[in-house]
């Protein structure tokens, strides 16, 4: 290495004053090294510190400007969230809800001149929407019923005019039995219905192919129309109901009406919540 010029070791002296840890480099500098006989001063400062320093300081000023400029072109990480600014201090957040189970009351062969509003005075007293599948013959003797179903918030669907097994119809007799059902419905609620239950649950390829709806059955059958007895209808709903359920009632029995309100209580203290049909299957 070549020995520092005069000019050098003054300005590594001053480079020394404004370092925070020159105390090291210092004592190197002041300390006697060696001689050289050609004429150069006795005492010869140990520069090789302040060469090396100067070195890396060419380093960093000829690299800094390609740094700065790195800087500015380089692209933006990019955020997940660009529109949010993120709190100082940390923020307390609402717990997403727990997922609850679903259930689907429904109710077939209404509607009834009595039973029907007892039933809707127990789904309001729960704040429970249910689905009624309705037949033709009863709308059209009883239009304020359905348009009380209609208008607290229930879901209506089309069971049929005269209750009849549609396997066994005609194709004539088949568009008779649904379609005068859906204009009846339309002339009380102003809605088509778009989900229909077969009687008996009786359904083939040729009433799905003839019938441009969506059919729904059950899982969950009560058999509340089969015994008529409030205590076996909530047994049958503990027995069987779990999430998803399709649970089928009748709101011509008063029987029915008797059992409602313990069988929604229960479902409430199992932690489900009730939803029309076509909530349920996203329809």
């Amino acid at each position: 290495m070549t020995s520092p010029t005069y000019i050098e070791q003054l300005a590594f002296g001053e480079f020394l004053m404004h370092l925070n840890k020159q105390a090291p480099i210092e004592s190197a500098w002041n300390k006697p090294v060696f001689v050289q006989k050609s004429g150069l001063p006795n005492l010869i400062r140990n520069c090789n510190t302040y060469i090396a320093v100067k070195g890396l300081l060419i380093k960093e000023e000829v690299e800094k400007p390609q740094q700065e400029q790195t800087k500015v072109t380089q692209p933006a990480k990019q955020q997940k969230y660009p529109q949010e600014q993120q709190p100082e201090q940390p923020v307390q957040t609402e717990q997403p809800a727990s997922v609850k189970k679903q259930v689907a009351l429904t109710f077939d062969d209404g509607p009834h001149k009595k039973v029907t509003d007892l039933i809707l005075a127990v789904l309001q007293k729960h704040n429970a929407k249910a689905t009624f599948f309705v037949l033709g013959q009863n709308v059209a003797s009883l239009p304020d019923v359905l348009q009380r179903v209609h208008e607290q918030g229930h879901e209506i669907g089309n069971h049929s005019w005269g209750h009849r097994n549609l396997t066994k119809l005609t194709a004539e007799e088949l568009s008779k039995e649904m379609n005068d059902t859906n204009e009846q419905i339309y002339s009380v609620i102003g809605q088509y219905p778009t989900i229909y239950r077969p009687p008996f649950g009786a359904i083939n390829d040729q009433v799905r192919q003839a019938i441009p709806m969506t059919p729904v059955l059950w899982n969950v059958d009560t058999m509340d129309w089969h015994h008529k007895t409030p205590a076996k209808t909530l047994e049958n709903v503990k027995q069987q109901a779990k999430d998803n359920t399709i649970l089928l009632m009748h709101d011509i029995y008063e029987e029915s009406y008797e059992a409602l309100d313990a069988v929604i209580t229960y479902l409430e203290q199992q932690g489900y919540e009730f939803v029309t049909v076509s909530e349920l299957e996203q329809l």
